[in-house]
């Protein structure tokens, strides 16, 4: 499907249609008579924008969205509510009870660090999975991606576990 064909039959708000544009955090359709209507909605192959199960403190149930500095749950009667949360990978954090979220800094890398913040100072590079350590049995092991293979280590018993390649037909040379 094309890109012309994506925003085709999308009727915006105000009654008029809306067509694709382009911006720095992707595609989005845009209402023919902007700037007297604003309504603009995310469109992608992303996954998991739209409802969750989180509810906002005016009652509304929260959206995934997008920002320069990554995902985040927002209040969708935004303007009139501008309630917003972390987006939550779905781990708790190790040292506190807070939950681990996944952010960016300023220059595009992705981190995950705690809800807490500044409470609560974890915060990890490589993405935290729960997958039980085959050595200690810590419930929660790290992602790193190597140059071809995706390994799993532990922080607590420094145990690694290399993965398989990363996409069909990637082959890993073998060590002399």
């Amino acid at each position: 499907m094309s890109q012309e064909q994506v925003g085709q039959g999308q009727i915006c708000e105000c009654g008029s249609t809306m067509h694709v544009k382009w911006g720095r955090n992707g595609d989005f359709l845009e209402c023919d008579t902007r700037p007297k209507c604003k309504l603009t909605q995310t469109i992608g192959g992303e996954k998991g924008f739209g409802e969750t199960d989180e509810v906002c403190i005016c009652g509304s149930p929260m959206m995934v969205r997008m920002s320069m500095y990554g995902k985040f749950l927002g209040c969708p009667t935004y303007p009139d509510c501008r309630h917003v949360l972390p987006y939550y990978i779905g781990i708790d954090c190790p040292e506190c009870d807070g939950r681990l979220c996944e952010r960016r800094t300023r220059y595009g890398k992705t981190y995950y660090a705690c809800s807490n913040y500044p409470t609560c100072r974890y915060a990890v590079w490589d993405k935290p999975v729960l997958k039980t350590c085959e050595s200690c049995q810590e419930p929660i092991t790290y992602e790193r991606a190597k140059t071809v293979v995706v390994g799993r280590y532990c922080r607590e018993c420094k145990h690694e576990e290399e993965g398989h390649p990363e996409g069909p037909g990637v082959t890993v040379p073998e060590a002399a």
